[in-house]
């Protein structure tokens, strides 16, 4: 089975090629409960760190944990071919400026309301691929696009804070900007 975008160059890579979409699927899982956790925890945090401070030291405790297992899924040639320029371009800006806005959209408000709002990912990324022209919206897409959002909300009991303001802003930034 071969996937037709292969960031590292190489098919079939890691856990496609040895446990197939099953275990994918459940890698996908495990990190998404490991993100939602983060909100809790981002709030006992942000008592006393900066927002730019925390994010750092997540992402450094990220490239930590998934360097090595990484290299151990792949081997070490993986890691030395990649393109490390072009990978901590996108990373930076994707990931770091959109984990910033996070942290500081959730500084600015609450745990709530920048999850309420980060459910709206799938949507975000739509709308820019729409906008791109690389999306075409069929029924089963449309139908899985309003379960992702229903599921945001119903996870979150739908309940933000009245005064949503920059927080709010931040958060929607940060949804474009990792989308």
């Amino acid at each position: 089975m071969t996937y037709p975008y292969d960031p590292a160059g190489f098919s079939q890579v890691g856990a496609i090629r040895r446990g197939g979409i099953l275990s994918g699927n459940a890698l996908c899982v495990a990190s998404m409960v490991t993100w939602a956790a983060g909100f809790p925890a981002a709030e006992i945090l942000l008592d006393s760190w900066h927002p730019a401070a925390l994010t750092a030291a997540r992402l450094v405790l990220a490239v930590a944990i998934l360097l090595p297992v990484w290299i151990m899924a792949d081997g070490p040639a993986a890691a030395r071919h990649a393109r490390w320029g072009h990978g901590l371009m996108v990373g930076g800006m994707g990931f770091g400026l959109g984990a910033f806005f996070l942290l500081k959209a959730q500084a600015l408000t609450d745990p709530v309301t920048v999850a309420l709002i980060a459910s709206a990912s799938p949507l975000a990324a739509t709308l820019l691929e729409m906008a791109q022209r690389s999306r075409r919206l069929t029924p089963g897409f449309v139908l899985g696009l309003a379960a992702s959002v229903i599921g945001g909300a119903v996870a979150t009991q739908g309940t933000p804070s009245a005064d949503l303001g920059m927080g709010a802003a931040y958060a929607i930034a940060s949804v474009f900007v990792f989308a």
